[in-house]
């Protein structure tokens, strides 16, 4: 039956996406297939079925909470429509497929560029007709959450197999396919190339404003804000591009010791594992005090070897600029190769020597993206930001921290976005809070984010949220993978 399931899921979703996209490349609509069927997706979809209570397991699968493995749920899910084809037929499985990923399908853009590195070399290895590479997985350190893995690659770009290290298989597998591809270009391109395209990584302890910051080096809102720590979760990249520069730079999360949940872990190996992938680090600190959180930020950056601008930020707060001098020397002595420069990203004082430095340290490079396009993120990922910045502004202290967002369903219709929305706490009480006497908080929270959205997407937009408990959601890193926590 998972087999029968298997083909009959492929053959729908392929039929669909051959109608909906007439005229996109094979490459393009194989690559949407797999993101639609990956294993992840199918368990996700599982779990909200609630098909794992209903298997029946072995008693070594039980023990181990089989019940909850993406693998098995996956498989489960399509045992169940073999079962369905075979009872019902064709037209019915066909019609309750199209249902379970209606929302998928339509966020799918034929516009988008998705192709990570690996794709890339592949597809030009096989254009060039040129063998394709291999890699294998060395080895595996760490425990649990924290382990790493190092594989190798070769390639008949590279001079020597490649080596390469990340926090999964496949993000250590994207980093030698990036190096092949800019050898190759070095070598043979470099000279007819006259633009400039690279990573900036934007990081620093939580609360310094790196997310204003990067709202106002890119001229627009992108990144959500507020006066809370820890607001951002995940890496956001932002696309500035002019005549001749294209700057990609990455807000991350707030790096921090404190914190040993699920989503604190998350949050900090999400903000590291940029570092070691870009042309310029960008360390931002308040102009206030040092803390632990900055050192454990400094510690993260030592022997990199992308260019440092350590940028002291908030100066417009300062009375006496004066008494500014002797940090900026100290941090000039504790990093002697960096650019340290006072900055103030809430009124974008300095911020025009700050972007001419990063750009002046950006290599030679075709632009990676296309030059009207602000971010790689999905409007859906930031229809879901959106309402919880206005969540971490309306509620208390400890109450944001406890919820996440997932949206449900996105669809256009006649000029207007429907957008239905499920906010996930982790306590019943929580849950009363945030709705408040007689629904007014959570229709004001509605009302607000429905504006800024409105103000996104450039059209009308009819927001429905809801509340839902997910008990311990932030600490378990299952439930953090169900609901989207998974980018890295």
């Amino acid at each position: 039956l998972e087999f029968l399931g298997d083909a009959v899921l492929e053959l729908v979703v392929t039929h669909r996406l051959y109608h909906q996209f007439p005229g996109v490349d094979e490459g393009r609509l194989s690559r949407f297939r797999a993101q639609l069927v990956r294993k992840e997706s199918l368990a996700s979809k599982a779990r909200e079925l609630g098909v794992g209570r209903h298997l029946i397991l072995g008693p070594g699968e039980r023990q181990s909470g089989g019940w909850e493995r993406d693998s098995i749920l996956a498989d489960s899910l399509e045992a169940i429509l073999g079962a369905i084809y075979l009872e019902a037929g064709l037209q019915t499985v066909t019609e309750l497929i199209t249902d379970w990923f209606e929302d998928q399908f339509n966020r799918l853009d034929a516009r988008r560029v998705i192709k990570d590195s690996k794709t890339a070399l592949q597809e030009f290895l096989q254009a060039e007709g040129m063998p394709l590479p291999t890699y294998a997985l060395l080895q595996t350190t760490g425990l649990g959450h924290q382990q790493r893995f190092t594989v190798t690659c070769t390639c008949q770009l590279l001079a020597t197999p490649a080596v390469a290290e990340g926090d999964s298989i496949k993000q250590a597998e994207q980093k030698p396919p990036k190096l092949a591809l800019h050898n190759y270009i070095e070598r043979n391109q470099m000279d007819d190339v006259k633009t400039r395209c690279g990573y900036v990584a934007i990081v620093g302890r939580p609360n310094v404003g790196k997310s204003t910051l990067l709202n106002a080096l890119l001229e627009q809102k992108l990144s959500i804000t507020s006066r809370k720590p820890q607001t951002t979760r995940h890496q956001l990249l932002g696309i500035k591009t002019t005549q001749g520069d294209q700057i990609l730079y990455v807000d991350t999360p707030g790096i921090h010791v404190a914190g040993k949940r699920a989503i604190n872990r998350y949050m900090n190996r999400n903000a590291l594992s940029v570092i070691r992938d870009v042309d310029v680090v960008i360390f931002v600190l308040d102009r206030k005090n040092w803390n632990e959180d900055d050192q454990l930020v400094e510690d993260a950056i030592q022997g990199t070897k992308a260019h440092l601008i350590i940028a002291v930020n908030k100066v417009d707060l300062m009375k006496d600029k004066g008494s500014l001098l002797p940090l900026l020397a100290s941090l000039q002595a504790r990093s002697p190769k960096a650019v340290v420069m006072p900055i103030s990203g809430e009124k974008r004082d300095n911020l025009e020597a700050l972007e001419a430095d990063v750009c002046a340290h950006l290599p030679k490079s075709p632009f990676y993206f296309q030059k009207d396009q602000v971010t790689d993120r999905s409007e859906r990922f930031l229809a879901s930001e959106i309402i919880r910045e206005k969540l971490m502004r309306q509620l208390g202290d400890e109450l944001p921290y406890a919820l996440t967002i997932q949206i449900d369903a996105f669809k256009e219709e006649r000029g207007v976005a429907h957008i239905t929305a499920t906010i996930f706490v982790e306590r019943e009480g929580q849950k009363s809070i945030l709705i408040g006497s007689q629904g007014k908080r959570l229709k004001q929270i509605g009302i607000e984010a429905r504006k800024d959205l409105e103000a996104l997407l450039a059209q009308k937009v009819m927001l429905n949220t809801w509340v839902k408990v997910k008990s311990g959601w932030s600490d378990s890193d299952r439930a953090l993978k169900s609901l989207g926590y998974d980018d890295i």
